[in-house]
This record gives structure tokens, sequence and C-alpha cells, in this order.
């Protein structure tokens, strides 16, 4: 099975992203069962397992649906192993593959190959409805790992182990992965590795000029493709429409207050959460009438979705929620 991103780093050498190896998780752990498995619902709609029973037998299908569900898991894994984009592109949702920021062949290829010589075993060890069409797969990952490769004199380690869950869902007849998470990539909350911090800043400072002060080509070069079609912000006539009609009413500014590498993303891509509060001088009310003098809105803050974009090596505005 394809290596996460974060380990990737760290044996090959060859990937740009940063990242970092998962924890080895114990051999000794407690047996568990499937029923015995606690899960926490995230605000999301996920399940994250508290207790994973990581050195029991792998959990089997129960019927056709969870059996058809573990199929697209095991096909979207084993894309990243073969560099098969044909398998990745069948077993991926549109929304997914554009959250990822690898939406073509050119891309997959490209991040696929930094992955080459990975041999991760993946083993299921939960399998659960979360509503119709809808299944959550938890998953752990073992890759082995040559000792004298690590640090360390004596490291006593052999392989490593991290656990992911699959979200699963049907569309069309097919089974698609629509999100995957890490649950234990190695990094703290709000951690951040050397260069990110910098770089997720000059992304949303270009972010400012293009919707603050117009500037088409910070637009181009702070935002993916994908988030300016669904934005409709495509091209400058339509962020220059667009700035217009708002500055009719609204004389806005930005101001950060946050920016953190999410833990719980796919393995084979990282994510950047920056928030920002945004507040409006309004200069019309809702009627459309001049206010004079200008009332000042309450601040709203807003969270961004960073990527890493493969063809710049940049950090690009993917997502606003």
């Amino acid at each position: 099975m394809a290596l996460g991103l974060g380990a990737a780093v760290l044996v090959s050498g060859v990937l740009s992203t940063p990242g970092a190896m998962a924890t080895p998780a114990p051999t000794e752990a407690a047996p568990a069962t499937a029923d015995d498995t606690e899960s926490a619902e995230s605000e999301d709609g996920l399940l994250y397992p508290e207790d994973w029973d990581i050195a029991g037998p792998a959990v089997e299908p129960a019927n056709d649906e969870e059996q058809a569900a573990l199929a697209a898991v095991e096909m979207y894994e084993k894309a990243w192993e073969s560099e098969d984009c044909e398998d990745y592109l069948t077993s991926t949702s549109a929304a997914w593959r554009e959250a990822l920021n690898i939406v073509d062949c050119d891309t997959f290829w490209r991040v696929s190959a930094s992955l080459e010589g990975a041999d991760d075993e993946l083993k299921p060890a939960l399998i659960t409805s979360t509503g119709s069409r809808n299944y959550t797969i938890g998953v752990v990952m073992t890759m082995p790992v040559d000792p004298d490769s690590l640090p360390g004199d004596d490291p006593g380690i052999s392989e490593w182990r991290s656990l992911a869950s699959y979200h699963v869902r049907q569309s069309g007849g097919e089974w698609l992965v629509e999100a995957v998470h890490d649950l234990d990539d190695g990094r703290e909350e709000n951690e951040m590795a050397p260069g990110e911090r910098a770089e997720s800043d000059r992304t949303l400072a270009q972010w400012e000029e293009a919707i603050v002060g117009g500037n088409c080509e910070a637009l181009m070069a702070s935002t993916t493709e994908g988030f300016r079609d669904g934005s409709g912000l495509t091209d400058c006539a339509a962020l220059q429409s667009w700035i217009q009609e708002r500055a009719e009413w609204c004389d806005m500014t930005m101001e950060p207050v946050d920016t953190y590498y999410r833990t719980l993303w796919d393995m084979h891509h990282d994510e950047i959460i920056a928030t920002v509060e945004q507040t409006c001088l309004y200069l019309q009310d809702e009627d459309g009438n001049t206010l004079d003098p200008p009332e000042e809105g309450e601040p709203e803050e807003v969270e961004f979705h960073l990527v890493f974009d493969w063809d710049t090596g940049r950090w690009l505005l993917n997502n606003v929620g």
C-alpha cells in the first residue's frame, strides 16, 4: 500500500511537502473486538475510533455493501502503490480530488512517483455505517522499517503503524472515497513545519491584495483553479465585478487570527487551516440607502483551507469554510 506523505519525506527525501512519521504503535495492545470499539463523532460527521484493535485479526465485512465500500478503500490505496491513475479516478469522488488538489493524472503520477518503493499493509479494524449509503472504515497501516535507517544506536523498531479513517459514500451505484483522515501522523495540533507559516502568511496576504485591492495577479497566485471555479472568480473581469459590487455597500478589512497544520487529513496530502477575522464597514443599509456615517459591522471569523500545489510548490487557498 502507498506510504503516507509524512513518512515518505523521511524515508525517501523526495517530497517537498512537510510531514512527520507516525508514532510506532505498541505491539502488545490489549485485544478488542469491533463491537467493543468506542467512537467519537466529529463536527463533520466522521467517526474517529478511540480504541481500535491494532493487534487483533482484521475485521471482515458483514454484508455485500460493506464489502463494496472496503473494496473502494483498497482500490484507492492500490492506486497509490501501483501509480494507477484510472483506479484513483474510479475510487474517488470529484469533490475529494479537488480537496486534495490532485485532479488530473499528471499531478497524480507526480505525487505517486514520490512514494515509489513504499509497501504498507492495510488491515480493516472498523467498518461502521454512518448513514444511508455511507460507511466509515477504520484501518491499521503497517509499514516495515529498516532499523539501520533510523536514528539512535538501537532504536528497536522494525515497523511503523498508524491509524486512518476512510469515509466512503455510494454515488450512482459506485462506492467512492470522499475523505481520508490520518489519525496519528506524528504532529501536534497547531504544529507547523519550517517555512509553512511564512508560506501560508504569504498566500493570505496575496488573497487580501486580490479581494480588497483588486489585484488579479495576486488572485491567480494565491488560489487553486478549483477554488476559482467554485467561487466564480475565474478571471480578472469576474474579480473586478465582484469587488465593484461589494464596494458599494462594504469597505472590508482582514486580520489574521491563527494558522495551524491539520492533523486529521489524507495520508497522501497535507492541509493548513488559517482563520481570519473579516470586518465590514457598512456604507449602505439593507434597503440600499447610504449610511452617514458608515456603521462598523461585527467581526466575522472565516476559516481558509490551504493545500500544497504540486505545480508551483506553494500552499494555495482551496476552500473557505
